[in-house]
C-alpha cells in the first residue's frame, strides 16, 4: 500500500474509485515512512491528513475579515497521537493567529518536546501589525515543535511569507499537503471575507 497521501488518492480519482487511501482504524502507518520531493518538502502521510482536517475545522470557526486569513491549527504529541491544543485566527483577544493561540493554550510545556504542529496555512514570517510572527514563536519554543504540516503556502497578498524556509533553516521538518482538493479547501476557508 502506498502511504504517501495525495498520490494514491489522486490516482483513484482518475480511475473513478471513490474510496480513501486508508483509515487510521484499519492500517498501521509507519511514522517515518516518507518520500522526499525535489523541493525538500515531504509528502504527508494519511495520519497527517487526518490532523490537517481537524485544523481545517478550527479554521472554519474564524470570524472572516478582509485584512487577514482564516487559519486553523492543531498541536499533536506524535508519540501518543494525542491532540494537545487547538487554535484558530482571532480566537483569543488581540489580533491573534492560529499557531499563536494553540501555543498559548498548550500551557505548561515542562517535559514536552518533539510535537507536531498542523496548520491550514504556512506559519507567517512577517506581520504588518508588528506582532511577533508565528514562525518566530515556533522557533523560540526550542525543541517543542519538531515538525510542521501545512495545508497551503501563504499567498503573497499581504506580505511575502518565507515561513517554510525559515523553519527549515532552523531544523524544523516541514511537510506540505499535496492533495489539490484539500489545498483548495484550505485556501477557500482562509480567504473568507476577502
Amino acid at each position: 500500500m502506498d502511504y504517501r497521501f495525495g498520490i494514491r488518492q489522486s490516482q483513484e480519482r482518475k480511475s473513478g474509485k471513490n474510496h480513501r487511501c486508508c483509515s487510521l482504524a484499519s492500517a498501521e502507518i509507519p511514522s517515518r515512512e516518507r518520500h522526499t520531493m525535489k523541493n525538500g518538502l515531504d509528502i504527508m502521510l494519511q495520519r497527517d491528513h487526518e490532523y490537517l482536517l481537524l485544523a481545517l475545522q478550527e479554521a472554519k470557526k474564524c470570524i472572516p475579515t478582509p485584512t487577514a486569513y482564516c487559519v486553523g491549527c492543531v498541536i499533536v504529541d506524535p508519540a501518543t497521537s494525542t491532540v494537545l491544543a487547538t487554535g484558530y485566527s482571532r480566537e483569543l483577544p488581540g489580533n491573534t493567529h492560529a499557531e499563536e493561540n494553540a501555543l498559548a493554550k498548550l500551557g505548561s510545556r515542562d517535559g514536552l518536546t518533539g510535537l507536531d504542529l498542523f496548520a491550514t496555512m504556512e506559519p507567517c514570517s512577517e506581520r504588518l501589525s508588528g506582532n511577533k510572527p508565528c514562525t518566530d514563536r515556533i522557533l523560540e519554543a526550542g525543541k517543542l515543535i519538531r515538525r510542521v504540516v501545512l495545508g497551503v503556502r501563504e499567498p503573497d497578498k499581504f506580505v511575502k511569507c518565507v515561513g517554510v524556509e525559515k523553519l527549515q533553516a532552523h531544523g524544523v521538518e516541514v511537510i506540505r499537503n499535496e492533495d489539490e482538493a484539500l489545498e483548495g479547501e484550505c485556501l477557500q476557508i482562509a480567504k473568507r471575507g476577502h
